[in-house]
């Protein structure tokens, strides 16, 4: 919806959001991702985490699609400046689009989109696109790296698997779950 929206402001969402979901970026990752730091080519994102900790992080082909089309328009909003930016403002004092300015969006973009604004968060992003390995069947080590936890306990704790689904496996593969 965002993406095919006339005002390139909800476009740039639009981007944010698939970068954020496909990648699984904080939203500080996100709004502070210099232009450089992705290699289309080479379908990469170089991430400065938490304790600047950096993490090369794959992008899927959609992304990389979303990214070639935000490009386009993203001139609109430097006007002309220059910006090491992804996500450039000429309005914000860091240079590019605040925190507070994307959480602000996407709620607006909730509301457009008929969900309660109350259910989407920057979070909400980061947790889906975690569940969504897991249960795709992403071993919780490589979730973990991409995410950029120290802990594989945080990791644990943050991304919920339904108790079905570990029923399944243990009964699936554990040795002693096997009739004989």
């Amino acid at each position: 919806m965002a993406k095919n929206h006339k005002d390139i402001r909800h476009r740039r969402i639009a981007a944010m959001i698939i970068l954020m979901y496909h990648c699984g970026l904080r939203v500080s990752e996100l709004v502070a991702l210099p232009l450089n730091n992705i290699n289309l080519n080479k379908k990469q994102i170089l991430v400065f985490g938490k304790g600047a900790k950096e993490r090369l992080l794959p992008v899927s082909d959609a992304a990389i699609e979303e990214i070639k089309d935000y490009l386009e328009i993203r001139k609109c909003f430097i006007k002309g400046k220059q910006s090491n930016w992804m996500f450039p403002s000429l309005t914000s004092k860091d240079g590019h689009i605040s925190r507070d300015s994307f959480y602000k969006h996407l709620k607006t973009l909730a509301v457009i989109a008929g969900i309660s604004p109350s259910r989407i968060t920057p979070h909400v992003l980061r947790h889906s696109f975690a569940t969504q390995l897991l249960r795709h069947d992403a071993d919780l080590r490589s979730v973990q790296k991409m995410l950029g936890h120290e802990s594989i306990t945080t990791t644990e704790i943050y991304t919920h698997i339904i108790s079905e689904e570990l029923i399944n496996t243990v009964q699936r593969l554990h040795p002693l779950s096997r009739k004989k």
